[in-house]
């Protein structure tokens, strides 16, 4: 209770630093339910702690930030999440590409924003077209307009299907 709520931040961070330390099975949950704690540092400090004890190349801390964390957290985890799609991980991939969609616009333009990593030109500006968020859909225009691929054939293809979508709507 403490980690997550306590006002005095010198005493949270000490709280969760005993937590981390402490040799127990039980502190799995217990970084995982700090995950969603309002204070960011405590919640960012809960998801490295995550990270080290499930390991660098696990999805689970990020699955679970995604989940329940506060918007810091979820940044972060987007942010390993689009460094292992740079790096090819198609699962990682598949959840930037399932954030798309989520209700909260910054979210799903962070996931846009990740996913440029994971692909080459154009295809990395094309994938922020599949998001059903028209203002995820208008910046990835706006990133292929800035790129000056707007008359590259692939990118004029989906562009024409895009409108060809949109009519029938």
């Amino acid at each position: 209770w403490v980690a997550a709520n306590d006002a005095s931040p010198s005493l949270r961070e000490t709280a969760l630093k005993a937590i981390i330390g402490y040799d127990h099975p039980a502190v799995i949950h217990a970084l995982t339910r700090l995950l969603s704690a309002d204070q960011s540092a405590t919640a960012k400090g809960a998801f490295k702690a995550l990270r080290k004890a499930y390991g660098k190349e696990s999805l689970y801390p990020m699955q679970r930030a995604l989940s329940v964390g506060e918007s810091t957290v979820v940044n972060l985890a987007l942010q390993a999440l689009g460094e292992r799609g740079e790096r090819g991980d198609d699962q990682a991939i598949s959840l930037l590409k399932s954030e798309l969609d989520h209700d909260h616009i910054k979210r799903a333009e962070s996931a846009r924003q990740q996913l440029e990593r994971c692909y080459h030109a154009p295809r990395s500006l094309l994938v922020g077209l599949n998001s059903s968020q028209t203002q995820v859909k208008t910046m990835a225009l706006h990133r292929l307009w800035e790129e000056g691929l707007t008359s590259d054939p692939s990118v004029n293809g989906r562009l024409q299907l895009l409108r060809e979508h949109e009519d029938e709507e």
